[in-house]
């Protein structure tokens, strides 16, 4: 028992460092698929448990997560333990979230299935990986029914959504003359030279993340084929959460743009990037304007 107790309290004690550090301003509003693992401990009856768990998002915030291991009671009796929690999603910081909700589990034979209700404090290190950590009261029914606290530690990586990237040029209002237009030829390493360019997918839904990096790396070589040319950015998407959570995420998205293009070789000065949110947006856009600079 004390070294079971032993290892609980050096892990609480470096989950509860990681916590106190400074917001790391990543969205835990995006609801990803995420495996890891965790660990429970249930003080009454020296009562340890290491599992490997597997949440999916089935809502905007509504997760059914699983979780396979072994319990191990007084070091002398191992059992197979299978637990689904339906936890429901909380954001309180940008970083932060409270996730809480019933579950039902197999533990043994002799009793073999237990209820109870859980809440888990998550804290997201970056955009993949999470902390959390939270208690949970365990119903168990033998001769009596007896309520037991169990506290729960455990890592989790976000797992990465294959999506469909789609570009669609915004073609220019054709002109009054009757005269045929001449077709102008663009190499295909470059964007078409038209004014306006709409990109979708260019960050994933209630999340700052850039995943689709084409678009603005030819939107980059354009720029260096044309130094006197600008670009604009208007940064539009759905509203997602509160006042301050759309906030937040619009300021975060507009960093990570301007960082991308200075990043690659394109000044600051170049780049405007405005913001505006348009709840009847499923998918959030983007769109991209030249002007000369002059």
């Amino acid at each position: 028992m004390k070294s079971k107790l032993l290892t609980f309290s050096i892990c609480l004690t470096m989950s509860s460092g990681a916590w106190s550090a400074p917001d790391t301003a990543f969205s835990t509003k995006e609801n990803r698929d995420y495996f890891g693992f965790s660990t429970g401990y249930q003080p009454t009856n020296d009562y340890f448990s290491a599992n490997v768990i597997y949440g999916a998002g089935i809502a905007p915030a509504l997760v059914v997560e699983t979780r396979l291991g072994y319990n191990n009671t007084l070091l002398n009796s191992k059992h197979m333990l299978a637990r689904v929690s339906l936890f429901g999603h909380s954001q309180f910081s940008s970083g932060s979230s409270f996730l809480f909700g019933p579950f039902i589990q197999y533990e043994d034979e002799t009793n073999p299935f237990r209820t109870g209700f859980s809440g888990v404090v998550k804290h997201q290190l970056d955009s993949d990986i999470a902390l959390f950590g939270g208690i949970s009261a365990v119903v168990k029914k033998e001769s009596t029914v007896r309520v037991l606290p169990e506290f729960i530690l455990g890592i989790t990586w976000a797992l990465s959504a294959s999506e469909p990237v789609r570009t669609r040029t915004l073609e220019l209002q054709p002109t009054t003359s009757k005269q045929p237009i001449e077709e102008v030829v663009v190499p295909s390493a470059l964007p078409p030279q038209r004014d306006i360019i709409e990109a979708t997918h260019v960050f994933k839904v209630n999340s700052s993340y850039i995943t689709n990096e084409k678009v603005l790396k030819e939107s980059i070589q354009y720029l260096h084929e044309r130094p006197n040319m600008n670009i604009r950015i208007v940064n539009k998407h759905s509203k997602g959460g509160t006042i301050a959570y759309n906030k937040w995420l619009t300021k975060r998205r507009e960093e990570r743009l301007r960082a991308f293009y200075v990043r690659n070789g394109i000044t600051g000065n170049r780049v405007e990037i405005r913001s505006n949110i348009n709840q009847e947006l499923i998918l959030p856009l983007i769109y991209i304007q030249y002007h000369n600079a002059n």
